[in-house]
């Protein structure tokens, strides 16, 4: 997982005092005042990312820890060497003291670590900090951080080299049931907070946070990938397409039911992202992942001193991951493996749409290659599918495959011979009782444009497009259209590809049934939902429906002889 959120200018003190302790009890530090850590409060292990120049006009030096003063002046924009302005403040004044973001190890990794002797928890911490350093320098590669004016046209750029301080925490964040025992559950990651960039002219400049917003998925995919890859050298078995969308990777032989056992933080932080899902009927974005992470932390009360490794290790135990048995997982012998990178990305990417944006073609060519391969591997296999021709370029950055715009082809030519077809005629008087019915209904006439929509889409052709804005009374029209052609006998049924769209339909227009598309489709392939020449199928919402979904309803349709209304905006 990979969260990034900015940091306020007037956090910079309490956000560095956070960051750059950690107590004894394993999770994070309690006091967060800017002072000298507590007793029993230990630095957590960090290290400076930079161009050794960089480095060294700041007084810096990436074989030496952060030191909370040098961080602090940075985050305030300020030299720690001299004091000197490194960059100013925005045009409102404001200042962001920076941007974390963090790479978080899949908890089957974490809970490995924490049940593994102090050797192989150094070779696990070892192979995400090379994992770390590897997303940084692709985020260098091919993140187009700063901004620049040439003869007055905003442009960006790459950057040089990132100016960023890692710290590496070891557990969770408290959850609020579990401030009472002090136990944090076990979580490897690495807060990377990026303090600013070197052009190519040596210059420092501050970063547009938006690209590294717009990179989260693809950055948080490549470090997946390449974690994965230094956990396989280590003779570690890797699951790769595991949880939501097969976006991550597991080791083999940790327990599930332990890796839920210490996921409870991120158990919390899946129902407020299901909540934000709810209510605004879509996935949170980078940004707005980070605030709900931040919204779900307990608070920062101290509790009574535990012995968390002693706890960790109990706990494994009863789950059957014992240290000895967490040992014997190293001894895996690498067998070849058969998965197909390639043909898996050709798949993946237009399963549910035509196109892909180029941030998600390399996010999920990442995402497959864990358990595979290093993420280089998936540079090469898009350059090698593009060369070919098995990947497309369109307008705007975005992509489809070859197969996909033959088959775009296809249905295109399926659809407009089967939309010169004559095809469930209906009759002037069952059109007039019906406008008059829903006229009735809704106390108010249709407007010429309704009418002329009714008549159109209930004419002979085999294929009609209804096509309108939110408001301009498209459910009107429908209910009219569907209302004429059951009083001649046909049976109209309403597909989306949204259940609750589909629904929705149904209520509106009357209709005796009203599914999924993929649930017509099914229904018709095995013969269980008869379609015939006195069938219409309505279908809502359209343009939301892929390829995949159309064509295989074109070609229902125009076989069976059926009408085939499309509606969308």
């Amino acid at each position: 997982m990979q969260t990034t959120h900015k940091i306020a200018g007037d956090s910079a003190t309490g956000y560095a005092a956070y960051l750059t302790s950690s107590s004894d009890r394993g999770d994070y530090y309690t006091g967060g005042s800017g002072d000298e850590p507590d007793e029993g409060v230990i630095l957590a292990p960090s290290r400076w990312h930079g161009s050794p120049a960089l480095l060294a006009g700041l007084g810096l030096s990436a074989d030496a820890p952060v030191e909370r003063e040098d961080l602090t002046a940075l985050m305030h924009g300020v030299s720690p060497a001299d004091g000197r302005e490194l960059r100013g403040p925005g045009s409102d004044g404001s200042r962001v003291a920076g941007i974390d973001m963090t790479f978080s190890a899949p908890k089957s990794v974490s809970a490995l670590w924490a049940v593994s002797s102090p050797y192989e928890r150094a070779r696990i911490e070892a192979a995400h900090g090379r994992a770390v350093a590897g997303t940084i320098a692709r985020i260098e590669r091919d993140v187009e951080l700063l901004r620049t004016r040439v003869n007055a046209e905003l442009r960006w750029e790459r950057a040089e080299r990132l100016l960023a301080a890692e710290f590496v925490h070891t557990s969770s964040r408290l959850t609020r049931d579990q401030e009472r025992d002090g136990v944090p559950d076990p979580q490897l990651h690495s807060h990377v907070v990026v303090l600013g960039a070197e052009r190519t002219n040596g210059r420092f400049a501050a970063v547009d946070s938006r690209e590294l917003f717009r990179a989260a998925r693809a950055n948080g995919a490549w470090y997946r990938a390449e974690l994965a890859h230094g956990l396989q050298e280590l003779g570690l078995e890797i699951r790769g397409r595991t949880g939501r969308d097969g976006r991550y990777f597991e080791v083999a032989g940790v327990p599930e039911k332990l890796s839920e056992r210490w996921s409870m933080r991120g158990a919390e932080i899946e129902r407020a992202a299901r909540a934000f899902r709810t209510r605004y009927g879509r996935d949170p974005q980078a940004g707005e992942l980070g605030s709900i992470t931040r919204s779900t932390r307990g608070t920062k009360a101290s509790a009574a001193t535990v012995d968390v490794e002693a706890a960790w290790r109990a706990v494994g135990e009863e789950f059957g991951l014992t240290r000895d048995r967490a040992q014997s997982l190293y001894s895996f012998e690498q067998a070849p493996v058969e998965r197909d990178l390639k043909g898996e990305l050709l798949a993946d990417v237009t399963r549910d749409r035509s196109t892909v944006s180029e941030r998600e073609l390399w996010a999920r060519a990442y995402e497959l290659s864990a358990g595979i391969s290093h993420p280089r591997e998936a540079d090469r296999a898009v350059a090698e599918l593009a060369r070919s021709g098995e990947l497309v370029a369109l307008k705007d950055g975005l992509w489809t495959t070859r197969e996909l715009r033959e088959q775009e082809q296809r249905t295109l030519e399926l659809a407009q011979a089967h939309a010169s077809e004559r095809i469930a005629p209906v009759s002037e008087s069952s059109i007039r009782e019906a406008r008059l019915e829903v006229q009735r209904e809704i106390g108010g006439v249709l407007s010429a444009e309704q009418r002329s929509a009714v008549e159109t889409i209930t004419g002979e052709g085999g294929v009609s497009v209804l096509v309108g804005q939110a408001g301009t009374g498209k459910g009107v029209v429908i209910s009219a259209a569907a209302g004429a052609w059951q009083r001649d006998g046909y049976q109209v049924i309403g597909t989306a590809v949204a259940g609750a769209t589909a629904e929705r339909l149904g209520a509106e227009a009357k209709l005796e049934r009203s599914i999924t598309t993929d649930s017509l489709i099914a229904g018709s392939e095995n013969d269980s939902l008869p379609i015939d020449s006195r069938t219409v199928v309505v279908m809502d919402e359209a343009g939301m429906a892929d390829t995949c979904r159309l064509s295989a309803l074109t070609e229902i349709t125009a076989r069976r002889q059926a009408k085939l209304v499309l509606v969308g905006r």
